[in-house]
């Protein structure tokens, strides 16, 4: 018998098996949100245990990559026949920038990208609840970025959501206040400590509703926790894709990139 992390039992829902470490920074609350939003998940910590002592009704497998130690390929194969059938993604540690590869089993992502390609991955195993999107739709966004051209993109995308937007190159209440949604754009918003952010913050802040993400490249474990810290709600890695945009705005849109879990490996 299989060894569940977690089991809520909804019925015609699958297992999620993730193999790999689960107890670092940059993995733990990710684990977490797969415990408490799916209807099972196992854990094994090695492919080899997984292969040992296969999950039942697996149709997401998560193999976790902590570091730049080398994986058999074989024993992925192994893996990857054992469930031809089921969604699957690796994702990377902080400690394998750069160490992807064109030729892998399974589709790749860092750990930062997981709040943009999860919901696909996880459906089939009764995802219950949405990757960080807000329970209303936003009438009103402001882009906080340096120039125009930086901008222009955001705008767009706020536009053909029907919001009202506003581009500022820098966060005040003097000139505009009270939106919906505030998307931090690292132009403009580095990495910084929580004081920092909440100064951020209370330059704008001016709805109990509302919600600030921010799109940054390649964020760090401290930066991203001195953010959250601080109020930030939603932290996207750049490039951002524009369903995860929208659906910060409470637009119905899946908060998860568009991926073809076909395997990548040639037969």
């Amino acid at each position: 018998m299989a060894n569940m992390d977690a089991s809520h039992c909804r019925t015609n829902s699958g297992t999620l098996l993730w193999v790999g470490p689960r107890e670092t920074a940059e993995f733990r609350p990710i684990f977490d949100f797969c415990v408490e939003s799916t209807a099972q998940v196992a854990w094994r910590n090695t492919i080899e245990d997984a292969l040992r002592r296969p999950a039942d009704q697996v149709r997401s497998v998560l193999l976790v990559t902590a570091d730049r130690s080398s994986i058999d390929p074989v024993v992925v194969d192994r893996l990857v026949s054992q469930h031809e059938q089921a969604n699957a993604i690796q994702l990377f540690g902080p400690l394998c920038v750069c160490d992807r590869s064109n030729n892998a089993a399974f589709p790749q992502a860092y750990w930062y990208q997981w709040n943009q390609c999860f919901e696909e991955l996880l459906a089939p195993c009764g995802l219950s609840t949405s990757i960080e999107t807000p329970a209303t739709s936003a009438k009103s966004v402001a882009v906080i970025a340096d120039t125009a051209g930086t901008a222009e993109p955001l705008l767009d995308v706020a536009t053909s959501c029907a919001a009202t937007v506003i581009w500022c190159r820098r966060p005040s209440m003097f000139g505009a206040r009270n939106f919906d949604v505030v998307w931090w754009d690292d132009s403009v918003a580095q990495p910084a400590c929580t004081l920092q952010w909440r100064r951020r913050i209370a330059a704008v802040h001016s709805a109990a509703t509302q919600t600030h993400v921010w799109l940054t490249n390649i964020p760090q474990t401290e930066s991203v926790r001195a953010a959250r810290q601080a109020g930030v709600d939603v932290v996207l890695s750049k490039p951002t894709r524009i369903e995860s945009l929208m659906a910060t705005m409470g637009t119905g849109q899946h908060a998860a990139a568009k991926i073809d879990f076909g395997r990548s490996r040639a037969a």
